[in-house]
This record gives C-alpha cells, sequence and structure tokens, in this order.
C-alpha cells in the first residue's frame, strides 16, 4: 500500500491534495469504513492511526488515514 506525507503551511494546497487522494484512493460506497481522520489532541492518536494504516481496506477501493494538524511534540527532559 502506498504512503504518502503532505506537510506545509500553505492549508490551500493541503486540502485540495487530501480532497485528491480522497477522490482517487475511496470508493465512495466504502468511505464511510476506509476514511478515518484524527485530531491531534490525544495521546493515542499516533498508536491507532498506525494501526488503521496497516488494515487492509474493506470492500473496493483503498484506505485514507488522514491526520490534519502537527501532533505536539513532548520532551523528554
Amino acid at each position: 500500500m502506498p504512503t504518502y506525507l503532505y506537510f506545509g503551511e500553505n492549508e490551500f494546497f493541503l486540502s485540495r491534495a487530501i480532497k485528491q487522494l480522497k477522490t482517487h484512493t475511496l470508493d465512495q460506497q466504502w468511505a464511510d469504513f476506509n476514511y478515518t481522520e484524527y485530531p491531534p489532541e490525544s495521546k493515542e492518536t499516533i498508536p491507532q492511526a498506525l494501526s488503521d494504516i496497516m488494515t487492509p481496506p474493506v470492500g473496493s477501493g483503498g484506505r485514507l488515514v488522514h491526520l490534519p494538524k502537527p501532533l505536539p511534540m513532548e520532551s523528554n527532559d
């Protein structure tokens, strides 16, 4: 399965790229099962997103896991 990483400060281009990925990756009949968007607030976001990325898509089409905002970084000091 391909993995795409988009980042940057230009919200217009990022949202356009996500829309294109949704159109080309997801089968609309299965989109509710195969598209997940995670908020950055939870510490469980990364482990759950990685689990979803490794889960095969349901039905036809692909799976899209979207982390829309940067996750907060923690210091180990």
